[in-house]
């Protein structure tokens, strides 16, 4: 890759933007098959699922690609990607490596970087790893004794519940991991309290452990978290994180301990250490505590909440419901893969930098809205979109591209863009007929087991059915926002939503933030060494967005006539399935792009069996 300085780079995207892509319709670059080819991401873990990033109908050729790689270069974006196992604060001696708070047992990553400005003597260069899993070694104990009935509450009851309190980030990482889980089969038998029914003296009692989320001092929304739980059974989980509704709300939860259990026990220090566990930035305080139920962050979460989702704030709550095998092997071990990924693919492979790479082609480059609406077409995905919006908020919130390379552009539009959460269709008319056009990122599970929790009410052939529909109103969406109305989305598709693919998404978003930071010039060491130089941006007001629109005649009902199209090229593949060598004889469907006709041959081919299974059945 030539060298070329951030301000040529930033130049020759301008120019390249202004007089080669502007005028190109996405019509025409849909029908250029190797560029659509060459623009779906596949990332495969080997009986862990598959993600799949189409960025084929965005606005960009394939030239765009390489001079967004040039730029990324000359922001230094492969060194940033190379120091992230040593550290990523400003401070190198630090030891804050994010990767090390998910790498597996065994590994060995040291506490800074072996380069010759380095004075640190090799000796002195400790595994920053053997902390981490130490911690570990600490929830799973903590875990397993909850779940196994080991420890107890005050009146002998099995606790079964979590209460979290908290704020920020990890708060909505939590709550996207907690809703996917429960609707996985493998996440749903381990939050199954049947093995335990016994234990309840055979009550209709709820079937699952459950988690509730407090990030709000509001006394009314804590009643109603708390409403329909039975103290004997609950455990408070706080992460104190040095703000002052974090520890409002703990006081409150408090309270409540004393005020339920206080006949029960009069000693109050023996109600808190069975019902109460801390997690805290505060070493201080850990020193001085010095009990088993308070969890000290690491250095690199601490203060920072962006990176606190893969450390005891979320992991510990979570072993509790789900159980630590499942946290430790599939969750981590998916954030981890992500981790590898990032660190050992091809720039041009490499699905987070791609995926910062066009955000910021969209934000800066061309003449449409800045920021992106994420919009959910599987249930459990709802969760994710909010997580995203928050963990960007906090990382791409200061600094800014230098001056020099905004002179070609008005630097007021050459900003960062915001992200919005659709969570049910409310954007819709935002994205077909604003005058500026937003980008759409849409997420799909391909796999309809997902809904297996509903076959007692739902026939099979229901339910498939239904995700067909999911399926092809997705697909339908893009391609009337792209063919017809000439405006971008990615989309994100995931085989099954299981912990594997939680914790890859979530590493996938850490990732793309901070390159996208990088990419910015935002200074992401700040954010990683204090909280007192965050600045969260306003809110963007969707008032502020609707008022732009224009009326254009079409938009969502036009995408339900090319969704039922798809529905019927979608029954004509799955008919063609059935016949003999179709295996080998992949169906073409007529009047469909590339992208959508391999995406509907991939879902067929994947649901093949449980259709074929389910003949004749109900």
């Amino acid at each position: 890759m030539p060298i070329t300085s951030a301000s040529q780079a930033w130049a020759i995207l301008v120019r390249h933007a202004r007089d080669d892509i502007e005028s190109l319709r996405l019509l025409e670059l849909c029908l250029d098959t190797h560029r659509v080819s060459s623009l779906v991401s596949v990332l495969q873990n080997e009986n862990k699922g598959t993600l799949v990033v189409d960025f084929s109908r965005q606005k960009l050729a394939l030239e765009t690609l390489d001079h967004l790689l040039h730029f990324a270069y000359a922001r230094k974006c492969m060194e940033f990607i190379n120091r992230m196992p040593y550290s990523i604060s400003a401070n190198r001696n630090e030891g804050r490596s994010v990767l090390a708070l998910r790498a597996p047992r065994g590994a060995n990553i040291l506490h800074s970087s072996p380069s010759p400005s380095n004075s640190l003597p090799d000796e002195q260069r400790f595994n920053v790893c053997l902390s981490v899993h130490k911690e570990w070694d600490r929830m799973k104990r903590f875990s397993e004794s909850y779940r196994q009935g080991v420890l107890r509450s005050c009146t002998g009851a099995m606790i079964r519940d979590v209460v979290v309190v908290g704020s920020g980030v990890a708060m909505h990482a939590l709550r996207f991991v907690y809703d996917a889980l429960l609707q996985d089969p493998k996440g749903n038998q381990a939050a199954s309290l049947s093995m335990q029914r016994r234990t309840f003296g055979g009550s209709s009692d709820p079937p699952h452990r459950r988690l509730r989320l407090i990030s709000s001092i509001d006394t009314s929304t804590a009643l109603k978290a708390l409403q329909d739980l039975d103290i004997n059974n609950s455990c408070d989980n706080s992460s104190l994180t040095g703000q002052e509704e974090t520890g409002l709300a703990s006081r409150l939860l408090k309270h409540w301990l004393l005020q339920q259990l206080s006949s029960v026990s009069r000693k109050t220090e023996s109600i808190f250490s069975k019902h109460m566990l801390l997690v805290t930035g505060n070493e201080r305080l850990y020193q001085s505590s010095r009990s088993e139920s308070v969890f000290l962050l690491p250095p690199i979460a601490r203060n920072s909440e962006p990176f606190c989702v893969t450390t005891s704030m979320t992991l510990l709550p979570l072993s509790i419901i789900f159980g630590w095998p499942l946290v430790e092997d599939e969750f981590l071990g998916g954030a981890h893969a992500m981790d590898t990924h990032v660190m050992e693919s091809n720039p041009r492979h490499n699905i987070p930098l791609l995926l910062a790479l066009v955000d910021l082609w969209n934000d800066a480059f061309l003449s449409q809205a800045s920021g992106r609406i994420i919009q959910p077409f599987s249930e459990n995905f709802i969760g994710y979109g909010d997580f995203v919006a928050a963990l960007e908020s906090q990382v791409c919130s200061g600094g800014g591209i230098d001056i020099s390379m905004t002179s070609s552009r008005n630097t007021k539009d050459a900003s960062c863009g915001w992200v919005i959460n659709d969570r049910g269709d409310v954007y819709d008319r935002c994205l077909f007929q604003s005058k500026d056009p937003t980008q759409a990122e849409m997420l799909l599970t391909l796999d309809p087991t997902v809904y297996q929790r509903q076959t007692k009410m739902m026939k099979i052939d229901d339910i498939i059915s239904h995700h067909d529909a999911l399926l092809c109103s997705l697909l339908g969406q893009a391609d009337e926002l792209a063919l017809n109305h000439n405006r971008p989305s990615t989309l994100m598709l995931v085989g099954h939503l299981d912990a594997f693919m939680c914790g890859q998404l979530i590493a996938l978003a850490e990732h793309r933030t901070l390159l996208k930071a990088q990419l910015w010039n935002m200074n992401s060491t700040t954010v990683l060494t204090s909280t007192s130089n965050i600045n969260i941006p306003s809110v963007i007001s969707p008032s502020s967005i609707i008022s732009s629109l224009s009326i254009i005649k079409g938009g969502a009902s036009l995408r339900t006539v090319r969704a039922d199209g798809l529905r019927e090229e979608l029954g004509k593949l799955v008919k063609n399935a059935d016949l003999p060598g179709a295996e080998d004889d992949e169906y073409s469907p007529e009047g469909v792009n590339l992208s959508t006709a391999t995406l509907l041959n991939n879902y067929a081919g994947r649901t093949r069996r449980i259709r074929l299974n389910n003949v004749g059945g109900d």
